[in-house]
């Protein structure tokens, strides 16, 4: 039978390897297709922000252009009928620029990054470890 005194210890360590976890997430490198997505924006690829007016208008990219991710099917051949142009889609975390990403692809768009979440791209723009 476990302590009682040993259960709190336990359940100490726990609490500090999930903090310490979390921390180390929180300051951990974006994801590859991030950095990816910023070297494309770099070489000239078209950048989408799909969040809301609202959003765009709190803060986006210099040169992204606002198409909310559910209506870039209907929009997307305003800025670009060029299928075969490097397209860089964010949001705020990755997953409306996901179901954007799929929305274009679906539309026979072949080069499009999703490169995840406006502060990583953000970020990711700003370290020297994004230029090769």
């Amino acid at each position: 039978m476990i302590k009682r005194g040993n259960m709190k210890k336990s359940m100490i360590l726990k609490i500090i390897a999930i903090f310490a976890l979390t921390i180390s997430n929180a300051y951990a490198d974006p994801s590859p297709s991030t950095y990816e997505g910023v070297q494309k924006i770099k070489s000239g690829a078209i950048l989408i922000d799909v969040r809301s007016a609202e959003e765009f208008k709190e803060g986006h990219l210099n040169g992204a252009i606002n198409i909310p991710h559910d209506v870039i099917a209907d929009k997307i051949t305003g800025v670009s009928a060029d299928k075969g142009k490097d397209i860089v889609v964010y949001c705020k975390s990755g997953r409306r620029a996901g179901v954007a990403l799929q929305s274009l692809k679906s539309l026979g768009y072949q080069h499009v990054i999703n490169a995840g979440g406006y502060e990583d791209v953000k970020e990711a723009t700003l370290r020297k470890s994004s230029i090769h």
